[in-house]
């Protein structure tokens, strides 16, 4: 008995401890003067598939124009005589501070017109502002933000832990004998998981890559069909979990989802920025969702 109960202990910590933390964040002097440290990272992003798009997109055309010629409506030939190169093209930023990270996304997505065949798109540009207190959206061509949203509590909130970093907390709280226990029911539990009987890890560590210069290490989460690579560079500790980090802790470096798939062009490290890069612009219409403060921020 002694022994299910501390592993149910410890499962349930783990369980309450994913999404909220009350670890206290640290400054450095350079914020206390109304800046911010953060690492920025760039990436160039596609939405879904992007051959699938452009075909469909040309069977799409092809029974407008015909259909309009038929009907007596107007055909506009495609521009530059081919379908967009690329039907969702999207740009990411991702400014991680100490604790929080703002992730801004610009864009478009091109669709076809039936009235007259024109490819045309609608744009998009928004950003999410992330840290263990939740999310907010910030949409900049509606002027709205919607979610947690109160700036101040991001800025102060504590560090979000990952699952890796609660296991390793967890742990460590624990005395030798109890980690002997807990130790071994884990194997038990992984030694039935390559039988087949239970999932393995949602998470599987793959290949090292190199991208825009630095070292990230890839993670594939088969459940959900996706890949990410992220970097821990020497030197820079306490790197968060943006949004897109699929709660590995690092810098972004790539990322494949069903959804988009996006690569690293650029990094820049250490770099001094305004406490404003965290801020929603004046004006916005702010829509604050309460949500329970587990982790009494």
């Amino acid at each position: 008995m002694k022994k299910i109960y501390l592993f149910q202990s410890l499962t349930f910590s783990l369980f309450i401890g994913f999404c909220y933390t009350a670890t206290a964040g640290q400054e450095n002097p350079a914020q206390k003067a109304g800046t911010r440290i953060v690492q920025h990272v760039h990436l160039n992003g596609v939405g879904g598939d992007n051959e699938f798009q452009r075909n469909n997109m040309r069977e799409q055309y092809e029974a407008c124009a015909r259909d309009n010629a038929y009907a007596g409506r107007p055909v506009l030939p495609l521009p530059n005589g081919d379908v967009p190169k690329i039907i969702s093209p999207d740009s990411v930023d991702i400014d991680y501070g100490v604790n929080v990270t703002m992730t801004k996304f610009e864009g478009e997505l091109y669709y076809l017109d039936k009235s007259d065949c024109g490819i045309r798109s609608v744009a998009h540009k928004y950003a999410l502002l992330f840290s263990a207190i939740g999310e907010c959206r910030i949409d900049y061509l509606k002027h709205t933000a919607k979610g947690q949203c109160d700036v101040s509590r991001h800025l102060n909130a504590g560090r979000r832990l990952t699952p890796d970093e609660l296991v390793a907390q967890s742990f460590a709280r624990l005395t030798p004998q109890q980690r002997a226990v807990v130790e071994k029911a884990l194997q038990s539990q992984t030694a039935v998981a390559h039988n087949g009987h239970v999932p393995v890890s949602p998470i599987v560590a793959g290949e090292q890559k190199r991208i825009a210069g630095l070292q990230c290490q890839s993670y594939t989460i088969a459940s959900v069909a996706s890949k990410i690579c992220v970097a821990n560079p020497a030197g820079i500790s306490s790197i968060p979990v943006s949004s897109l980090n699929l709660d590995k802790a690092g810098l972004l470096l790539e990322s494949t989802i069903p959804a988009q798939t996006l690569i690293a062009d650029s990094v820049r490290l250490n770099q001094v920025a305004s406490a404003n890069l965290f801020s929603i612009p004046s004006g916005f219409t702010v829509e604050e969702i309460v949500i329970p403060n587990w982790s009494g921020q």
